[in-house]
């Protein structure tokens, strides 16, 4: 029969961030950003791969998986969803095709309604993705950001503190240009 024993017991200062994929999935989770920086004292060692117990202000809230880490690397770690916040993703679509030349014109405007549901404060981060084209008959652009910031990847992500009970609307626009002979 197997029987677990803990290797090491490690405790590390971790930023606690709430985030959410709207495109993924309407759940807000509970993400710990964490460097592998052992305490003052303790041997330099890496992560080894395998479970983990987690922990939020000494109180037990589950348990994790964890791939290898080396010394110094950084790493998240997943707290599970977070109730207290609340998102919904709508999309609107325009598609057009000018007449002459067959072009296709596609304008998508995603609206996130997000709200907090508690009695504090809560700061939140969004995170979407907006397409991108690697061939030269497909064109997109970012038409409205919606104060969001948009990386090198495509990745618009947004960062909003809500007060308590206070709703709130994003909104972004992209379009996208398609030749005819594409197939959308």
């Amino acid at each position: 029969m197997p029987v677990w024993f803990p290797l090491t017991a490690q405790l590390l200062p971790a930023v606690l961030t709430a985030t959410c994929w709207p495109e993924r999935a309407e759940v807000v989770h509970l993400r710990a950003a964490l460097t592998n920086t052992p305490a003052p004292g303790a041997p330099p060692a890496p992560l080894l791969a395998g479970p983990i117990r987690l922990s939020r202000q000494q109180s037990w809230v589950g348990v994790g998986r964890l791939d290898f880490v080396p010394r110094g690397e950084a790493f998240s770690v997943g707290f599970g969803a977070d109730d207290g916040l609340s998102v919904r993703r709508r999309t609107e679509d325009r598609r057009e095709t000018t007449p002459l030349t067959g072009t296709q014109h596609l304008q998508r405007t995603v609206r996130l309604h997000i709200g907090n549901l508690s009695g504090e404060r809560r700061a939140l981060r969004l995170i979407e993705r907006v397409p991108g084209s690697e061939i030269s008959e497909v064109s997109v652009a970012l038409v409205e950001d919606g104060g969001g910031d948009l990386d090198k990847d495509g990745m618009l992500t947004f960062n909003v503190t809500l007060e308590p009970n206070e709703r709130k609307t994003l909104q972004y626009v992209w379009k996208l240009e398609a030749g005819a002979r594409v197939v959308l």
